[in-house]
């Protein structure tokens, strides 16, 4: 495909939570299963009998999950695919499927968590080291655990960007486009928004700092609205 952006400044943000769903995959109709009250060792036995790990919004580009997926395959022999989606697709995905899951785990944005907990569709389960997980970032019930955390960051394609942003100042004052990722639905482009209001003087009670600056970005024609993928930028 033909490269359409002649410049590109990616913007990434990543808090992620790990969803077990609310029943095995599978197309039929399944009732949960207690895995707080199985062995580790009957978990792996039960896997390995289905053979094949189906998980949304985890692809392997994505926080090293290709490392894990990899490392499940050698160590069990077991298969993977994902099917990636958004925070909010997923959630809408999960509840649509309630009643017969087809996927067994899921990658969504800190907020989605207790969202998708009330909605019903994940199954509670403690890890061996869940006591070591600090309480803010976990369900007590063991329905979520946020399973990673980071910083906004720029990233650069300094072959077509030849002085790389170093703040929010510098973007503005720049002339290449910014991808940001779905404000929508996805939680990546909503904390950018929220750190872009932090930059500029808002706060999570005051985001129009960030709304003046993307309203400027769009007007000069620099928003991407296609997702952050580092063969994009």
């Amino acid at each position: 495909m033909k490269k359409s952006l002649k410049k590109a400044v990616g913007i990434s943000l990543c808090a992620a939570i790990a969803l077990q769903l609310a029943a095995c995959g599978g197309s039929k109709k399944a009732e949960a299963v207690d895995l707080n009250a199985a062995s580790l060792d009957k978990i792996i036995e039960e896997a390995k009998k289905e053979g094949k790990l189906e998980s949304v919004g985890m692809p392997g580009s994505w926080a090293n999950w290709q490392g894990t997926w990899d490392g499940i395959e050698a160590e069990y022999g077991i298969e993977h695919n994902d099917t990636d989606m958004s925070s909010g697709e997923e959630i809408a995905m999960f509840e649509a499927e309630k009643n017969a899951p087809t996927k067994d785990i899921g990658d969504v944005g800190h907020k989605f968590g207790p969202e998708a907990k009330e909605k019903g569709v994940t199954q509670s389960y403690k890890t061996s080291y869940w006591d070591s997980v600090p309480d803010w970032a976990k369900d007590p019930d063991g329905h979520w655990m946020i399973a990673y955390t980071g910083a906004t960051t720029f990233i650069t394609n300094t072959d077509l960007v030849s002085n790389p942003p170093k703040s929010w100042d510098d973007v503005r004052k720049g002339d290449y486009k910014l991808t940001i990722g779905d404000v929508v639905t996805g939680a990546t482009g909503q904390g950018n928004v929220l750190a872009t209001a932090y930059a500029f003087g808002g706060d999570m009670d005051n985001l129009d700092p960030a709304f003046e600056f993307w309203k400027e970005m769009a007007k000069a024609g620099r928003i991407d609205q296609g997702d952050i993928l580092l063969q994009r930028i």
